[in-house]
């Protein structure tokens, strides 16, 4: 599972590293057979910026790989989430090698319509979290997971 926006040419383009927090080493890397974009993913307006990466083969589960469960309801603001990935550590920063992960807050649709107004704020598709000011958050390079 990863952002749609993160899908940049061909499926064989791909690989991904399963079973290590760090990005360069460890774990094991599987090939990317299949890239499948939600079909009403839009690059513009950002909605169901999602996507799915088919391995060539079987991805093995071992004690560092495990599936997650998905949240089957509604997520209430003010409610933890956790975000992870090898983003930069600062704006403009470098990217980190080793996995990284922050708890932010959820945030109302109403507040973040407001404060991503000038880009034509969200969708229902949606979900927000972080902080308006201060605080750790998510950052550039973190996206699709």
């Amino acid at each position: 599972l990863t952002a749609a926006h993160c899908i940049i040419g061909s499926a064989s383009q791909h690989r991904v590293r399963v079973g290590s927090t760090n990005s360069n080493s460890g774990g094991t890397i599987y090939q990317v057979a299949q890239t499948i974009v939600h079909g009403s993913y839009s690059s513009r307006t950002m909605d169901y910026d999602v996507a799915l990466l088919r391995a060539s083969t079987a991805i093995s589960g071992s004690s560092s790989v495990a599936t997650i469960g998905l949240e089957s309801g509604v997520v209430s603001v003010g409610t933890s989430a956790v975000v992870t990935g090898w983003g930069t550590t600062s704006e403009g920063g470098s990217a980190s090698t080793t996995l990284r992960q922050v708890t932010v807050p959820i945030v109302s649709d109403a507040s973040c319509n407001s404060a991503y107004a000038s880009y034509g704020g969200i969708t229902a598709r949606m979900i927000c979290a972080g902080y308006t000011s201060g605080g750790r958050d998510a950052c550039q390079g973190d996206s699709g997971g």
